[in-house]
């Protein structure tokens, strides 16, 4: 009972902030996504670093309303091209965008649309299980679906061919799995406390 109502409290609470706080909120979120960039292991076989944001969005998209998450990641995503450096490993620039993670970026927005969309048509009544097909869907099917899309397109314009399919998963995708399955079940434990209204 205390859990359900603290649930209801905190998105009671979400509802009625103000146009400033709910910004702010907003903010908060922008710069976790920022400082978890930084934290990242990079491979050797691929440009493609590990990284905490996608754990960061997920939560984005369940802590924000709709058009809030989906803000905090356009606004990451707009301050890194304008010279803030922190994309993965203290970058910035609209060439970031352009190049090998690109997409993964574009997938964030993305992908806290999709999980805000699905919550709203549930009232935010989601269970573990809704939860976990929602952030399995929003980190494995758009963000890194567009980031292999960008990744394909972004190495045929540099090296005048397509990747082989199995080498494109190899780079972009494979070395990741077993990190996002983590991310996602953590992300799923920390939001079912939010999930009724």
């Amino acid at each position: 009972m205390n859990i359900i109502l603290k649930r209801k409290k905190f998105f009671l609470w979400r509802d009625n902030l103000n146009l400033t706080h709910s910004l702010l909120l907003t903010f908060v979120f922008t710069i976790l996504t920022g400082i978890s960039a930084q934290i990242k292991i990079p491979l050797i076989f691929t440009p493609v670093p590990i990284t905490l944001q996608t754990f960061i969005v997920l939560i984005a998209g369940v802590i924000l309303k709709k058009n809030y998450a989906v803000f905090s990641q356009v606004l990451y995503i707009i301050l890194g091209i304008f010279g803030v450096k922190w994309f993965s490993g203290g970058k910035s620039g609209l060439s970031v965008l352009a190049g090998p993670t690109g997409g993964y970026l574009i997938g964030f927005v993305f992908a806290v649309y999709f999980i805000g969309h699905i919550r709203k048509k549930y009232d935010n009544n989601t269970n573990i299980l809704i939860n976990l097909i929602l952030m399995f869907t929003a980190d494995i099917f758009i963000v890194f679906g567009l980031g292999l899309l960008q990744f394909a397109i972004w190495f045929k314009l540099s090296n005048g061919n397509f990747l082989p399919f199995s080498t494109l998963l190899n780079m972009g995708f494979t070395p990741f799995i077993i990190g996002e399955f983590f991310k996602i079940f953590l992300a799923v434990l920390i939001t079912t406390n939010f999930n009724n209204k």
